[in-house]
């Protein structure tokens, strides 16, 4: 039996027997609470009430006029009917899907809804699908309390639309080092550097490079969202998350915000840490319909914020800077292979190096003169100089340079 549904308009005589049935004026009702509103033809008003409900399957069509209050005084049908999305199972297509779409034409000659969004199923690790008669299901609530309920929204949103997702608990400790990187993040930058700049200084090539691949995130994020590919929303956020905020963003301007103001200009800090806190507010938001707890507590603690993240203004992109995009990338594809050759040579990252020569196209050498700045300070160059180079080939720019200790 079912506990929760629309009840049988129907009660019981206690002295004849008779069923009564509600009038049509009276529905919707509830004979538990409510009494038929005419005695029983043998003149009793005494009786039983029906507890049962129907089905699912009886009323499962009607779940738009239900919503809507349809038949009831100050019904809603005009402003929710039809209703913008149904969600549902590939497994139900030819049963709800149809049986709703036809009841809605039926009695109102409009779809019931503008848009349907198929998922799959969840499936065990045999690749079988979860079911609770099969005793295959995986109990969400142990995994909540061992991950978070943030991981086990992030492992759900991994799922394309239609296609059945294998649950693998790997993914839901992916999604709670997310969680962590966020946290250890945000709480790094809120820790070591507090200033709050709310006027958004003159940024530097590297500032618009961060600022320009977090714009195309926002662009890709927001018509996934508005297409419910929210699986690829999740992905792209991700990425620009974990590779260009924190790998290579963060890393290139600790200089810039550690050294002393006698070595850097106070614009510099200033300008790096607005592009921080911008990339990371915007990158709570992206998350925030996925992971809407730690989002709401970064939100709330770091950006100070008193209202909900998810009542906040959705971003939107700005201006695309390609040439600062391209000068960027050189460097970040720079900045690896410099990385890749301390640690072949078992030197820490922080190792001074004396100089290095570059050898590259005219084209090339004229974007890498507006990042050298950054190379020398993340990775404790002294002199970045242009000219024949015949070692470390970087094979995606075919770039060659020399590196002295």
């Amino acid at each position: 039996q079912r506990f929760i549904g629309v009840p049988f308009p129907v009660w019981y005589c206690k002295k004849c027997g008779e069923v009564k049935v509600a009038s049509h004026e009276q529905l919707p009702i509830d004979p538990l609470t409510t009494n038929p509103s005419t005695p029983c033809k043998c003149g009793s008003s005494d009786f039983l009430p029906e507890k049962d409900i129907f089905d699912t399957w009886m009323t499962s069509s009607l779940t738009p006029f239900i919503n809507a209050k349809w038949g009831e005084k100050n019904n809603l049908m005009k402003q929710i009917y039809p209703m913008d999305l149904r969600p549902q199972a590939h497994d139900i297509i030819t049963f709800w899907a149809f049986n709703t779409l036809v009841k809605g034409y039926f009695h109102t000659k409009k779809p019931p809804f503008k848009n349907i969004m198929i998922s799959g199923h969840g499936l065990d690790k045999h690749g079988k699908k979860m079911s609770k008669s099969k005793g295959n299901v995986v109990a969400p609530l142990g995994m909540i309390e061992k991950y978070s309920a943030d991981a086990v929204r992030y492992w759900a949103a991994s799922a394309s639309l239609g296609e059945d997702l294998p649950f693998q608990e790997k993914d839901l400790a992916n999604g709670q080092k997310l969680i962590n990187k966020l946290w250890n993040a945000a709480k790094f930058i809120d820790m070591n550097y507090k200033e709050d700049v709310n006027k958004k200084p003159k940024l530097t090539i590297i500032d618009e490079w961060l600022l320009t691949k977090l714009n195309h995130v926002v662009e890709e994020v927001t018509t996934g969202f508005e297409i419910y590919e929210y699986s690829k929303a999740k992905n792209k956020t991700e990425y620009f998350f974990w590779r260009n905020f924190c790998d290579n963003y963060l890393e290139l301007v600790k200089y810039r915000l550690n050294d002393s103001e006698e070595d850097i200009e106070k614009q510099s800090k200033a300008a790096a840490l607005w592009t921080l806190q911008h990339s990371l507010l915007t990158t709570l938001k992206l998350l925030a319909p996925i992971m809407p707890h730690i989002t709401e507590e970064l939100y709330q603690t770091v950006f100070k914020n008193k209202s909900s993240i998810h009542i906040s203004k959705w971003p939107t992109p700005s201006k695309i800077d390609k040439s600062a995009e391209q000068a960027g990338d050189l460097c970040v594809k720079i900045l690896s292979s410099l990385r890749q050759w301390k640690q072949s040579r078992k030197l820490a990252l922080n190792t001074p190096l004396s100089s290095v020569t570059i050898s590259c196209s005219d084209k090339e050498q004229s974007m890498i003169k507006k990042v050298t700045e950054d190379l020398k300070g993340v990775m404790k160059i002294k002199e970045i100089g242009f000219g024949k180079a015949t070692e470390n080939t970087i094979e995606e720019t075919e770039i060659k340079f020399n590196v002295k200790e």
